[in-house]
């Protein structure tokens, strides 16, 4: 099990108390890719989310929602739906608590071997910069969009930094396109990738990165 945030259990009373990362929006779902290998064909995959409000004395519980992965041997989107407490209609929260199983077998006993990937996790509706996107200190952004996208990727900038190229990998690292951007708007074909992840770097003419990301492809 992987934990944003804490879970402290008493294992004499089984007793747990629960304590997050920050956060003051109300968010509708969590998303994210996953790639899921159960170690028995009755197990599952999990992606929890709890969302959370001190009340002075004890931590309220507002909002809870989850998803179940079953096999999926490349990567795979996923979304889970958070449903929230009528009694806490409009209360913002403090905290959100994100956790992920590889096993949530039926017999209440974890399943041994189980496999569970999960990459670029998003809480959908939170207005906030999340780590799709990296830019470096150079004073030079890319539009990389559509995203997903389908046969075409388009690169947009308001100026080019010499020499500066995107290379895109799959998502176990293999290089399925090197580009040079030479012009303000270049498009580059997406007609030999499948359905998936896929990662991209831009660099300039030293090689050091300009920014980096993720796209997924959707045909």
């Amino acid at each position: 099990m992987a934990v944003c945030g804490t879970i402290t259990i008493d294992l004499q009373t089984q007793d747990f108390s629960i304590k997050g990362k920050a956060l003051n929006q109300r968010p509708s779902g969590i998303s994210g890719f996953y790639k899921y290998t159960p170690g028995s064909i009755v197990d599952s995959a999990l992606v929890g989310i709890t969302v959370t409000k001190w009340n002075g004395t004890s931590r309220d519980t507002i909002g809870e929602g989850y998803f179940l992965g079953t096999t999926a041997i490349n990567y795979t989107s996923f979304t889970g739906t958070v449903n929230y407490d009528p009694a806490f209609n409009g209360v913002a929260p403090d905290s959100v608590l994100i956790f992920l199983s590889s096993s949530v077998a039926d017999n209440n006993s974890d399943a041994i071997g189980s496999i569970f990937y999960v990459d670029d996790i998003n809480l959908v509706g939170v207005n906030f910069n999340s780590v799709e996107q990296f830019n470096s200190t150079e004073n030079e952004s890319y539009g990389v969009f559509p995203n997903p996208a389908s046969n075409v990727l388009q690169i947009q900038s308001s100026k080019i930094t010499p020499r500066s190229n995107i290379v895109i990998y799959d998502a176990v690292g293999h290089e399925v396109s090197n580009t040079q951007i030479i012009d303000m708007n270049t498009s580059i074909s997406l007609e030999n990738c499948t359905n998936g992840l896929y990662f991209y770097r831009i660099s300039n003419a030293s090689n050091q990165l300009i920014q980096a990301g993720k796209i997924n492809v959707v045909k």
